[in-house]
C-alpha cells in the first residue's frame, strides 16, 4: 500500500459535520432531502454525493460552517447587500468576515488608548 500523500478524501468532511456539527448537518439535510441524515443506513459514498449538493448551495449553514463565517445571511441579506455595493468597489460582506475560534468577529482595529486620548483633546472631547 502506498503512502496518501495530498487531500484526504471529500467524504471525510461528511463525517467531520456528523461528529461536530451535528445540529447543523441536520438541519440543512432536512431542509434538502426531508429526512434527517442517519449514518447507519444510509452508505457514506451515497450520502457524499447528496452532502456535496447541499455545499454547493452558498445559503446552507454548511457551507457557512466551513467557510467561517461570521454568520449565516438570509435572502434579505444578501439581496441588501447586492443593491448597495452595485456601484462600489467589491468587498467581502459582513456576514463572510472570518470569526475566532469563540464565534465573534475578530476587533477590525486595535485599540491605542494613547492615540485615541490625543484625538480626544485635538477635537475637546472629555
Amino acid at each position: 500500500m502506498g503512502l496518501i500523500r495530498g487531500h484526504r478524501p471529500k467524504s471525510l468532511t461528511l463525517i467531520w459535520f456528523w461528529r461536530n456539527h451535528r445540529a447543523t448537518l441536520q438541519y440543512d439535510w432536512l431542509h434538502a432531502w426531508h429526512s434527517l441524515y442517519n449514518p447507519d443506513t444510509l452508505p457514506l459514498y451515497v450520502a457524499w454525493g447528496m452532502f456535496r449538493e447541499i455545499l454547493k448551495d452558498h445559503a446552507s449553514h454548511c457551507h457557512a460552517t466551513l467557510a467561517n463565517w461570521a454568520w449565516i445571511p438570509d435572502a434579505a441579506d444578501r439581496i441588501l447587500y447586492a443593491f448597495s455595493h452595485s456601484t462600489t468597489s467589491a468587498r467581502k460582506p459582513d456576514w463572510q468576515q472570518p470569526t475566532d475560534a469563540t464565534g465573534h468577529a475578530p476587533d477590525p482595529k486595535p485599540h491605542d488608548p494613547q492615540a485615541r486620548h490625543t484625538l480626544n483633546q485635538r477635537l475637546g472631547i472629555e
